[in-house]
């Protein structure tokens, strides 16, 4: 056992000592597992809403860096070479960073720092490079800008109104690969204790310090250790509130995003952390508005979708953005000017059962006009979602032979279906997704097919 997993456990017996009755309560009270299914509709009307909210004339948002992680973190294949306004709201992204940055007058050259003024404060210029880094773009040459020692030099400069700030600004700086100065680590580390868990504010800051934590020093065990420290506040102050509702939608989504990253990073599971995260995620679903936002709020929901997409700010740093040519995509690539549609494509795996297909995956796509299935498949592929799929050439075009570790045998193959089990007849390579549309790739037998 681990040392992370010995320190919970104490943790859990602890609480458990000191307040038998809540603790009882709390296990009880935790209900079951929720279908991903369900938190994945809620992610799709979040991330609808978000690009309904956006300005027809400028192509950003309110708060257009968040947006764009969320949007990003959701649907990596969302930025592309085929989707003129996703990449005008990026250009956005380019016009308000650099109006900020010539406001402040402060250029970070590649051999040259010049600070004058500091009208533009480091929670908001670490945003906007993660939003860099969500589109793959590099922010330590940004039009001859180095962002990544202009934070650092707002660091030095203690440019930053709170440690919420201050931790993005770390994980900016972790996903850009730069050796961070022990002394930044440890201004974080010792403010922890000081945190005062009855504020909201504070809340967050501690979840997003341990995910900033975690990303700068992965394997320290020092720092594992002030992890687990914060973790055990975190969970005791859960354990004193009457209950989850107390706190906002925003810190439960920066609290979930910690238990996302403790399960996929630290291999802990949802019994060894006396901390309903179930519950947690009902709170969110049933504070989702029918038009799928958060408050009617962009950023709020720019903020809750990440963790709807069971991703956190941890993962920008592995994004890989779609980039393709015309010999890559498949065939002609479709016209840029063409306008974007949002479908749906839904993975089975039906040989055991044609009634109750196993759902291996489901998507929310949004490319071109004119995109045919094949290049969605290479998109997916090629923007390191997980996705994987293996073809061969045919007479009738590109052949589904693998499909997520999945390959067909003598007797079965990848049937392109539109939902629920209508046969399109057409081939990957030939069919070309429609607005609203909703496909499945489902494996099955020669049997299902014909009885």
């Amino acid at each position: 056992m681990s040392l992370l997993h010995v320190i919970l456990f104490v943790l859990s017996v602890s609480l458990t000592l000191a307040h038998p009755e809540r603790s009882r309560r709390q296990v009880n009270e935790c209900g079951p597992p929720i279908e991903p299914d369900e938190i994945h509709d809620a992610a799709i009307r979040a991330s609808e809403f978000l690009l309904s909210e956006k300005s027809d004339i400028t192509h950003g948002w309110p708060h257009t860096p968040a947006a764009i992680v969320g949007q990003q973190l959701f649907n990596p294949m969302w930025y592309n070479d085929n989707d003129m306004s996703a990449q005008l709201s990026v250009k956005q992204l380019d016009v308000e960073l650099l109006e900020e940055l010539s406001h402040r007058r402060s250029f970070v050259a590649l051999n040259r720092i010049d600070f004058t003024r500091a009208d533009f404060g480091g929670g908001q210029l670490a945003y906007y490079v993660l939003a860099l880094q969500a589109t793959c773009q590099d922010p330590r040459d940004y039009h001859r800008h180095d962002l990544i020692a202009l934070l650092e030099n707002m660091m030095l400069n203690d440019e930053f109104t709170n440690y919420f700030a201050y931790s993005l600004a770390l994980l900016a700086q972790c996903h850009a690969g730069v050796d961070i100065d022990e002394k930044y680590i440890t201004r974080l580390t010792d403010t922890l204790p000081d945190l005062n868990l009855q504020y909201p504010g504070d809340f967050d800051t501690l979840a997003l310090s341990l995910i900033a934590l975690k990303c700068v020093r992965p394997d320290s065990e020092e720092m594992k250790t002030v992890i687990v420290d914060g973790i055990g506040d975190l969970i005791e102050y859960e354990r004193n509130r009457p209950d989850t509702s107390s706190s906002s939608v925003e810190s439960s989504a920066i609290a979930l995003q910690l238990l996302v990253l403790l399960e996929e990073e630290l291999g802990i599971v949802e019994e060894e952390i006396p901390w309903c995260k179930w519950n947690l995620f009902r709170y969110l679903l049933s504070e989702q508005r029918d038009d799928g936002s958060y408050h009617g709020n962009a950023m709020s929901t720019s903020q809750i979708l990440t963790v709807l997409a069971r991703k956190t700010l941890m993962d920008v740093g592995g994004m890989t953005c779609y980039r393709s040519t015309e010999e890559e995509s498949g065939g002609v690539r479709p016209d840029p000017s063409a306008p974007e549609i949002s479908f749906e494509l839904s993975i089975y795996d039906a040989v055991a059962s044609e009634e109750n297909p196993v759902v291996i995956s489901n998507y929310v796509l949004t490319v071109q006009n004119g995109t045919t299935m094949f290049q969605v498949l290479q998109m997916l592929q090629e923007a390191g979602t997980g996705f994987s799929f293996e073809y061969s050439e045919s007479a009738w075009g590109p052949y589904i032979t693998s499909l997520m570790g999945v390959a067909t045998a003598s007797n079965t193959y990848w049937s392109l279906q539109q939902y629920p089990n209508i046969e399109t007849n057409i081939g990957i390579g030939l069919l070309k997704p429609g607005a609203g549309e909703h496909y499945v790739l489902k494996h099955v037998t020669f049997e299902n097919v014909f009885e």
